[in-house]
């Protein structure tokens, strides 16, 4: 008690709290056979086109989610601005000469990222792919050019110049996205569909299919 009160108990910040909520499966993303060849540098130029062609497919579908979801969520570009990176990553390809990848189906389909339709969804999702830039520049340097010749690590690159500025700025975001419980469990929520979109399209049990 102090002055007669009982004294608030203050919340942690919103990123702390969605850190605790996401290591488990942030850590097995990190167990993931392609991830681990490109943290050890034992990745061969076969594993990183299949590395490419997944992350690939992977942002497809989150840049679609995110673009989306700024557009109804109104945000305006001083609060958070998304820059897509399947373009980044098609450069990559491109550079490999690896055609266009075909429709990725998981023994059990895919898991649906869902609309990111508020403020706190958004955060959620942006907490996952901004965050990860920040061991982007780790990675990078991991990767030896007989694997990744520099023509095809256009998206490596960008990740580890800009991350440590777009983290600023997402956290910023987080913050004000989720100012109360229930906002912090929306972006929980999307977090966690996030991450899991990433750990179906990296699965070793993931094969490519023609597309339909």
């Amino acid at each position: 008690m102090r002055d007669g009160r009982a004294t608030e108990r203050k919340q942690p910040p919103a990123r702390v709290f969605l850190k605790a909520a996401t290591d488990a499966i942030h850590d097995e993303a990190h167990k993931l056979p392609l991830m681990q060849r490109l943290a050890d540098s034992t990745m061969t130029p076969d594993d990183y086109k299949t590395l490419t062609h997944r992350l690939y497919h992977y942002y497809v579908l989150v840049d679609q989610r995110i673009v989306a979801g700024c557009a109804e969520a109104g945000i305006n570009a001083g609060t958070y601005t998304y820059e897509l990176r399947a373009p980044l990553i098609a450069k990559d390809l491109q550079a490999m000469n690896k055609a266009c990848p075909p429709h990725l189906v998981a023994p059990r389909g895919l898991p649906e990222l869902p609309p990111l339709s508020t403020l706190a969804k958004l955060a959620g999702a942006a907490y996952v792919v901004e965050g990860s830039l920040m061991g982007a520049k780790i990675l990078e340097r991991a990767l030896p050019e007989t694997v990744a010749a520099p023509p095809a690590r256009t998206f490596w690159r960008w990740c580890a110049t800009v991350g440590p500025e777009r983290w600023a700025m997402t956290r910023h975001f987080i913050e004000n996205a989720c100012p109360d419980d229930s906002s912090r469990i929306e972006a929980r929520s999307a977090a966690l569909a996030t991450f899991k979109l990433f750990h179906q399209l990296l699965h070793p049990t993931l094969v490519p299919q023609p597309e339909p």
